[in-house]
């Protein structure tokens, strides 16, 4: 038998994740799900099985198990040259999705080993990808993502939910922010009556973002008042040590490198000053100018990693001030990677003194420090069965919110729970502003 029952014996680890997900799936109250994500480094995807209380918007993941896989090589480098603006042909999209879907499927084949008894009760695979963007000025309009969604429910059974970016860009908005509502479900206080905590989530990763999470219940008809900021951070960083690493690649990893000179480098105003006028930290804009305005800088390359980091929070958190007024930040959870958290988190202890920190996400509905974006993958596919709107429109810049994703039918028992799934879910009623 491919997903054995868990065994009956005396002794139970509490801190097992598998026995906890068992525990909590036991409840018919509970949904169990699959996130999957391909990294914004187009090196890793990973994947999380979630177990996700309530619905609509008073979904809540509580708890989840997560893995990781590297990327084919292949597939690696040309998803770089496509991101370089080189054209990456229609054979090779179609070789990308394949080998991805494959990949995919085999994370879920892992992670179905942690359901135990309750494996049948999956109810769907997210899937939460950049995409192929054509780099022309309709850009925003052709998104074609990265796995074959047929091929991944065909070989895994499960009906798929993917392609959440492809709504809002068919409406003229835009990518960025695309995570804001599922970070306030995982992150913020929402006690019943009594809940009090701003929160700020920070995810540090190929582009830094920043999202201020308000304290609410929920029950207002009105969306949070979250509020987005976000800047270039590991991507640019990598452009910095380009010239270095292609001819002595960090044996730990570009994040280890970045670390240690960071722990070697000082302060540089004047270089301060020279990003912020060539704006080359500016997420997303145009990079036309990066290399000239990183060659012949006057000083060395750990102050230049140094600076560079102070560069980027300070550039978060000036936008978020900006945006919440005298508003206060009880808490921060930051999102990075292991070797980079203590230098993030150092700088960033200097500009919310007053704020408590944490870079895990124990209590938050995981039970790892990392793959945040599987689980907020899960989180979206969830929203999507429920019939709730994802997306924030002052983020993303469209005129309303809009229900993302699109499902693939897996094997017939699978659609069959799915569509069970939707039609008892009764939605409540939206505004008529809303709902046109």
């Amino acid at each position: 038998m491919l997903f054995p029952f868990q065994p009956n014996t005396l002794h139970r680890d509490p801190l097992d994740p598998a026995q906890r997900i068992e525990r909590e799936v036991g409840d018919r109250g509970r949904r169990l799900v699959i996130g999957l994500s391909l990294e914004p480094n187009n090196r890793l995807a990973t994947g999380a099985l979630v177990v996700v209380a309530g619905k609509g918007k008073y979904l809540r993941p509580i708890r989840s198990v997560t893995c990781s896989r590297p990327l084919p090589k292949e597939t690696t480098q040309m998803l770089a040259r496509s991101a370089k603006g080189h054209d990456v042909s229609l054979l090779d999209v179609e070789a990308i999705q394949h080998d991805v879907a494959l990949l995919l499927a085999g994370m879920v084949e892992e992670l179905k080993r942690h359901a135990g008894k309750y494996v049948e009760r999956l109810l769907l695979l997210a899937v939460m990808d950049q995409g192929l963007l054509r780099h022309s000025e309709a850009a925003d309009s052709q998104y074609l993502p990265l796995c074959n969604a047929e091929v991944l429910a065909e070989t895994s059974g499960i009906s798929v939910v993917d392609s959440f970016p492809a709504r809002v860009l068919a409406t003229g908005g835009r990518t960025v922010g695309l995570t804001a509502l599922p970070c306030w479900l995982l992150f913020a206080d929402r006690a019943p009556k009594q809940a009090s905590r701003n929160r700020l989530a920070i995810r540090f990763g190929a582009e830094a973002e920043a999202f201020f999470l308000p304290a609410s219940d929920g029950s207002d008809l009105e969306l949070p008042e979250i509020r987005f900021a976000h800047t270039a951070c590991l991507s640019l960083l990598e452009e910095l040590l380009e010239t270095i690493t292609t001819k002595n690649p960090p044996e730990q990893g570009i994040e280890s490198a970045l670390a240690r000179l960071s722990l070697n480098g000082n302060f540089n105003e004047p270089l301060r000053d020279r990003f912020t006028e060539s704006g080359i930290f500016e997420a997303r804009g145009s990079r036309a100018n990066v290399a000239a305005s990183l060659t012949n800088l006057p000083c060395s390359l750990p102050d230049q990693i140094r600076t560079s980091l102070v560069c980027i929070v300070d550039g978060l958190t000036t936008q978020i001030r900006q945006q919440i007024g005298e508003q206060q930040v009880h808490d921060i959870v930051v999102d990075t990677h292991p070797d980079m958290a203590g230098t993030f988190l150092n700088q960033l202890q200097r500009s919310w003194p007053k704020a408590t920190f944490r870079n895990d996400f124990a209590g938050y509905g995981a039970d790892s420090e990392g793959n945040l974006n599987s689980i907020l993958a899960g989180v979206l596919g969830t929203m999507s069965i429920d019939q709730m709107p994802a997306n924030v429109p002052w983020i993303t810049g469209t005129s309303s919110q809009k229900l993302l994703g699109k499902i693939t039918p897996g094997s017939p028992s699978s659609w069959r729970q799915l569509l069970r799934e939707m039609a008892d879910y009764q939605p409540p009623a939206m505004r008529l502003r809303d709902a046109v």
